[in-house]
């Protein structure tokens, strides 16, 4: 009988069987997990290159810092993400989830209204009609102040020039909701005026700055000098954006007062143009608060490895941490100015050069009565004043056309971040902030693996010899294995 039992138990039927179910219940097992974490609600992974689809520190700091509540209200039925003729609502249900992060949060809810079901709601949300609002749009909100934001602004859009065909490329979504929560919790938000009146780059071509700066806390405003006769109260700063044509004589103590009097901020941007003026009576305002002068000229580099192959007039510039930079910055400026520190020291007046070449680069007089001049020069440089009543900073810069919207085709988006950041550090050196909650934008990229000639004959030969051999090699051993069972 022992002799019977052991038999039974080195069936080959048996021990396959055994097998069999051991294996079934293993995959019925995997089915029953995979099902409970399916119901389980949002359960995602972001393996994305930067996790464009997840919160990032700075956002959860935020987050965890606010010290009143706000409210997201999506104005559409969750269920029904919206979508528009480029933006799917796959597209919108990405940002959902990246959303429901920030209701994870005490002090953030995440409401949804269906202007559909609640046709009054909208009205009672924006009475005066001022923020324009329509179904598939979000409100941050906190107590009065509100900011709307668009289904558009939530993703990175790439239009193909050959074919005019517009694609979503990435997600901006973290970037616009913490900006739109920065803004509303903050107490004070302060306005920047770009000043208009000398054939300046438009402040519309400045649009992704824009949207930088108020995702950073703060407002960009258009300011006519001549047209309101001075710079007004609640101007925290005023920016001179590639400037085409020369103060004119009305303005030069508009903005000398400003500057010497009242404590005022500027920044002041020249792109190269070989038809420009000298730019005098901006020189007399620069020299009088800054001990500075722009020069009517394009720099030059001779250092093969300080920029573009073939282009010596895009240079890389780098900058050291110091009092306006918080961490170094790589920058990439293409026909950039020069800029003078005067010989004629002032005690009241630190000058901080924030980018410069080195000693093979050369200044490139625009007109013919100059002289070449070797460098190193200075591109950027930052001044503080205290000889006034109130002390004031000024910073100079010989480009302006580095963070303007032409900009990101030309450097690219991360190059472009770059510029932006540097722009934002200097904003919050002269202004004295020490908020370092810098909410950047995410882009989507598409990792590429180089091969040479040869790797890829190599790999030919594998798929179309080596592969196919190891197959059928395999299924023969198996084969054989199985006539001896």
């Amino acid at each position: 009988m022992a002799w019977g039992v052991l038999r039974f138990f080195r069936n080959k039927n048996l021990k396959y069987g055994v097998n069999s179910i051991v294996v079934t219940a293993i995959v019925i097992a995997l089915a029953v997990v995979i099902n409970l974490l399916v119901g389980i609600p949002r359960v995602t992974f972001d393996l994305t290159p930067g996790r464009i689809y997840s919160i990032g520190d700075v956002t959860k700091e935020l987050l965890s810092s606010l010290d009143r509540d706000v409210e997201i209200i999506a104005l559409f039925d969750e269920l029904q993400p919206p979508s528009t003729y480029y933006i799917s609502a796959s597209n919108s249900q990405d940002a959902l989830n990246m959303l429901y992060s920030y209701a994870q949060y005490a002090r953030v809810t995440l409401t949804f209204i269906d202007p559909d079901k609640n046709p009054g709601y909208m009205r009672d949300l924006d009475p005066d009609g001022t923020l324009s609002l329509a179904k598939g749009n979000f409100v941050v909100r906190r107590g009065s102040k509100t900011k709307k934001v668009t289904l558009s602004e939530l993703f990175d859009m790439y239009t193909d020039q050959q074919t005019y065909d517009t694609y979503v490329v990435g997600m901006n979504a973290e970037e616009v909701f913490s900006g739109a929560i920065k803004y509303v919790a903050a107490e004070e938000t302060p306005i920047v005026y770009f000043v208009e009146g000398h054939n300046e780059t438009s402040l519309s071509d400045y649009s992704q700055l824009s949207n930088y700066l108020f995702n950073n806390n703060y407002l960009v405003e258009p300011l006519n000098l001549l047209g309101a006769g001075e710079v007004p109260e609640d101007a925290k700063l005023i920016v001179f954006a590639s400037p085409k044509l020369d103060l004119f004589a009305q303005e030069i103590d508009i903005v000398g007062d400003y500057l010497r009097l009242n404590g005022g901020m500027a920044i002041f941007m020249f792109d190269y143009d070989e038809y420009a003026a000298d730019m005098e009576n901006f020189n007399r305002v620069l020299g009088d608060v800054a001990n500075l002068a722009i020069n009517n000229d394009k720099v030059r580099s001779e250092d093969d490895s300080a920029h573009l192959p073939d282009d010596p007039y895009t240079i890389f510039y780098s900058t050291s941490r110091n009092s306006v930079f918080a961490e170094p910055i790589q920058l990439l400026l293409n026909n950039s100015r020069s800029v003078t520190r005067l010989m004629n020291t002032k005690e009241w007046i630190t000058q901080t050069s924030l980018l410069s070449t080195n000693d093979r680069s050369y200044s490139e007089p625009v007109t013919p009565t100059q002289e070449e001049r070797a460098g190193p020069l200075d591109v950027a440089v930052a001044v503080e004043n205290e000889g006034g009543y109130m002390a004031s900073k000024i910073v100079v810069i010989g480009n302006g056309s580095f963070i303007n919207d032409s900009a990101v085709s030309m450097y690219g988006s991360q190059l472009y971040q770059y510029n932006s950041r540097m722009f934002l550090y200097t904003l919050r050196w002269m202004l004295g902030e020490e908020d370092t909650l810098t909410i950047e934008s995410k882009r989507s990229s598409t990792p590429q693996l180089t091969i040479t000639q040869s790797q890829t004959n190599i790999i030919a030969i594998f798929l179309v010899f080596v592969l196919p051999l190891l197959i059928m090699g395999t299924g023969f051993a198996v084969y054989i294995k199985r006539r001896h069972l």
